[in-house]
């Protein structure tokens, strides 16, 4: 994946958590819920045209986890 994938991705997440993000941080310690959680998903589906179940969102615990995630989709399509 890209740096400016990876960028884009951590920048939704900040923008939501309000404060800088780290690449090893895990997603509870960042002010993130469920609900942010999931808009972030949603987001990314549409931007990059990938699906990602709840049983891969449910593995999700750090930032890295995200960026992993979004980019074996990508490489998937």
């Amino acid at each position: 994946m890209s740096l400016d994938y990876q960028k884009w991705i951590i920048s939704q997440i900040e923008r939501l958590s309000k404060k800088k993000v780290e690449y090893d941080a895990y997603i509870k310690d960042i002010n993130i819920d469920s609900l942010d959680l999931a808009e972030v998903i949603i987001n990314l589906e549409e931007k990059y045209g990938i699906v990602i179940s709840d049983e891969e969102i449910m593995n999700i615990e750090k930032v890295k986890d995200v960026l992993e995630l979004v980019s074996k989709k990508v490489d998937e399509k």
